[in-house]
């Protein structure tokens, strides 16, 4: 090959510890033969792991260049502790890919919350089935709503199906592909997503969301995606389902939907130069040599 790119293959971090060997043993062999390696909207972190600390060094040194895709935890990370000046903060890809495919959504009411939800947050099906509880009851207290189970990756279908068997004000989107997924994203008024890319497919399309999490990973993650977005208050823990706390903050964000919209769009605008950032990198240094 004459250039090696790593674009959404996962996070450098404790949760993967697989994925840093591979892509070190990658990077080590792209050395050698000195092939220039780029890596493209990487997440850096949680690292807890002392063994795996001087591997995503060894990753983050080595490499031509990198971008990471949030510019609190992941970027702060690299300024403090690589030497060289060989990165970046740059979007995530999908924040501006919309690819070629679009699923129209029968809209059934007047406030169309989208709900992208994955097994890993619960520990068993009563847990589930406190979560449905809880949209069936908010439902019941405002006629306008209308829940949209999205599966942003097959792995979640099985659950929303539970959900959605639960909750009679609910709409199954079926499995789709990334961007017909992210084309049916955009025609919601709201997310509701414990899924990183349910975050990124939303915001990107100026529709305001509220982030879950269970864990400091998918914490970092998604308090990334939506910092980069000008709403870093939306992430809450998972338990925030279980009490009032959760009607409120929903009860808000549709009471300041226009707002939260103006402040994505404001942001959205200041990302789109950034967006293919490392891609031009790419072609500026290395096409021209390539003949």
């Amino acid at each position: 090959t004459d250039v090696v790119l790593f674009s959404g293959c996962g996070g450098l971090t404790d949760k993967y510890p697989i994925n840093v060997l591979m892509w070190a043993s990658i990077v080590r062999c792209a050395s050698k033969l000195k092939i220039p390696v780029y890596i493209s909207g990487v997440g850096i972190g949680p690292l807890h792991k002392f063994y795996l600390v001087p591997l995503v060094k060894y990753i983050c040194h080595t490499v031509n260049f990198f971008s990471v895709r949030d510019k609190s935890c992941s970027y702060m990370w690299a300024k403090c502790n690589l030497k060289r000046d060989n990165f970046c903060w740059v979007p995530d890809d999908a924040a501006f890919y919309d690819g070629y495919e679009s699923n129209k959504v029968d809209l059934k009411g007047k406030l169309n919350i989208g709900v992208s939800l994955m097994p890993s947050l619960f520990k068993d099906y009563i847990a589930i089935d406190q979560v449905a509880e809880k949209f069936s009851n908010i439902a019941k207290l405002n006629n306008d709503i209308v829940w949209y189970l999205v599966s942003v990756t097959h792995e979640d279908y099985d659950l929303l199906k539970r959900v959605h068997s639960r909750v009679k004000e609910s709409v199954l989107l079926p499995l789709m592909s990334p961007s017909a997924t992210k084309n049916a994203i955009s025609q919601l008024d709201v997310m509701i997503s414990a899924r990183y890319h349910g975050c990124i497919f939303a915001l990107s399309q100026q529709i305001p969301v509220i982030a879950l999490f269970y864990e400091e990973y998918w914490e970092r993650k998604n308090q990334g995606a939506l910092s980069m977005f000008g709403l870093e208050n939306l992430t809450f823990h998972i338990d925030v389902l279980k009490g009032d706390e959760f009607d409120y903050i929903l009860n808000k964000i549709i009471k300041e939907r226009q707002q939260l919209i103006n402040v994505i769009r404001k942001n959205k605008e200041s990302l789109k130069n950034k967006s293919f950032f490392i891609h031009n990198l790419i072609i500026k240094e290395h096409a021209n040599n390539l003949g």
